[in-house]
């Protein structure tokens, strides 16, 4: 009797050993395959069902750990393939209904095949009546060449290591929050010659100035700078300050410029998605 029951609980825990094996042989499949459907059906509208997951997973804890998510973003330019290395969040899934809100640690967000370091941050995420979303992120390093597809008309064939911080936070009611401060140090880089010409009726009023900026876009080519900075907040729903400082070396031009851009609509996230197609510059 005692030799029967020790052979079925055996038995029995051979095949919890088989039944758990099978398991978690699956469940990084499915997981995957989870976090790949949500955030395919919540972004849609930019990535077009695009997203892909190398790795996914639930830790005991409920903490995510994402690896290696590539997509492709959806543009004005047409797809623009991109890469984030990891996604981690530091507390467990149910932060999300939490008041802080769930944070993700994010690192490598950059286009695809990039050699560069690209962006990493924090982004606070909190469901419900009082949801927002909070990103605070730092550009490790990024050249102006792979984000031409912001305005390509004016960015092709730019250069020059892009660096620096960006803030941006949305409320449940759709009212945006964002600010950057963004440079390219020594040696600088080059851009188009024609990206100048929005900026002439901010120019100081000297004869001079005015008439080596109309020399310096008349070129239509590419010109050399030897350093830029451009800090923008957007304290309005409708409305953002610009500073935008820039050296030209062979026209002996160094511009500093403070500019108000308005926005064509307020509330209007998808503008700030695609800002150059999209803003207006008013005096």
């Amino acid at each position: 009797m005692k030799k029967g029951i020790s052979r079925v609980l055996l038995l029995l825990f051979a095949a919890s050993l088989v039944f758990l094996v099978l398991v978690f042989s699956f469940r990084r499949p499915i997981e995957r395959r989870l976090f790949e459907s949500l955030f395919n059906q919540n972004t849609k509208e930019f990535f077009d069902g695009s997203i892909r997951l190398e790795e996914a997973r639930l830790d005991p804890k409920l903490k995510i750990h994402l690896r290696n998510l590539r997509g492709q973003l959806h543009s004005d330019a047409g797809p623009v393939p991109f890469e984030i290395s990891s996604i981690d969040s530091q507390g467990p899934l149910f932060d999300f209904f939490s008041k802080e809100g769930l944070a993700l640690i994010f690192k490598g967000l950059r286009p695809g095949h990039s050699a560069h370091q690209g962006v990493q941050g924090t982004i606070h995420l909190r469901g419900g009546r009082e949801g927002f979303a909070d990103l605070k992120a730092e550009v490790k390093s990024l050249d102006l060449q792979e984000v031409e597809w912001l305005n390509p008309e004016n960015l092709s064939g730019a250069s020059g290591e892009l660096r620096g911080e960006v803030t941006f936070r949305v409320n449940a009611a759709g009212e945006v929050l964002c600010a950057a401060n963004l440079r390219v140090q020594e040696p600088g880089g080059r851009i188009q010659s024609r990206f100048f010409d929005i900026l002439k009726p901010y120019l100081p009023q000297q004869l001079e100035i005015r008439q080596k900026m109309d020399h310096l876009i008349a070129t239509g080519g590419i010109v050399g700078f030897h350093d830029a900075s451009l800090q923008l907040e957007l304290a309005k729903s409708d409305q953002m300050k610009v500073f935008l400082h820039i050296a030209i070396p062979d026209y002996n031009l160094v511009l500093n410029l403070n500019i108000d851009i308005r926005i064509d609509e307020k509330n209007a996230f998808l503008q700030l998605a695609q800002l150059a197609g999209l803003l207006k510059v008013t005096q």
